[in-house]
């Protein structure tokens, strides 16, 4: 039974290393947004010691101050990690070890850009607010992060692994679906080839031998 929704089918007949191949390539493209957050981030704090009102922040305040810019730090280095990953495997035949590997440096990043931000907030706020704001516009900056990078997407898992998943193929065309029009495309042009030296060829566009 299947879900009737092309969305929710499977690459027809992709191989593993095809399916390694996507999936690193659609972590590359995720931990480009992420990298953008980073460095705006990474070049607001570089500037904050030099700002005018700095002499007048308190210790506490500086205690926030070098949590966030080492968290900061950390989130670089993780989503940064899987481009240094793919430079020492490269060409040692290692993509699921990357993929691996890049996908849980991908979600520690993610995490501790999380906590970083989280705490810009905090900071910025008790510069400019009570106490009382502080916690409160802090606690729900950090709830908002879990549900929409949390929540929403545990539930959208649990969704789909409750949806009923596509009937699988056989395992001899799991195993040769690949290469199925290869193979038919090279006996058509064999055919096609045959026909001509037997005098019974047709242009193209005329004939049953005609490409559609």
């Amino acid at each position: 039974m299947t879900s009737g929704d092309p969305a929710h089918e499977p690459p027809a007949a992709e191989s593993q290393y095809q399916r390694l191949t996507r999936n690193w390539a659609e972590l590359l493209q995720e931990i480009r947004v992420a990298q953008t957050g980073v460095q705006i981030l990474f070049g607001f704090l570089l500037t904050l010691p030099f700002t005018a009102r700095w002499n007048v922040v308190t210790p506490f305040q500086r205690a926030i101050f070098i949590a966030i810019l080492l968290l900061t730090a950390l989130a670089s280095v993780l989503l940064i990690g899987p481009v240094a990953f793919h430079r020492v495997v490269f060409r040692h035949h290692a993509r699921a070890e990357l993929v691996r590997a890049a996908n849980a440096l991908a979600l520690a990043g993610l995490v501790v850009l999380a906590l970083a931000i989280v705490g810009v907030v905090l900071l910025v706020v008790s510069v400019l607010m009570g106490t009382v704001a502080t916690v409160v516009i802090g606690l729900g900056t950090a709830v908002t992060f879990a549900a929409v990078w949390g929540l929403l997407p545990a539930l959208a898992l649990r969704q789909a692994e409750q949806r009923p998943r596509p009937a699988e193929p056989p395992a001899a065309d799991r195993t040769n679906g690949t290469d199925r029009a290869d193979r038919a495309d090279r006996a058509d042009r064999a055919d096609r080839a045959d026909r001509a030296e037997g005098g019974d060829a047709h242009p193209e566009g005329d004939g049953p031998g005609a490409i559609p």
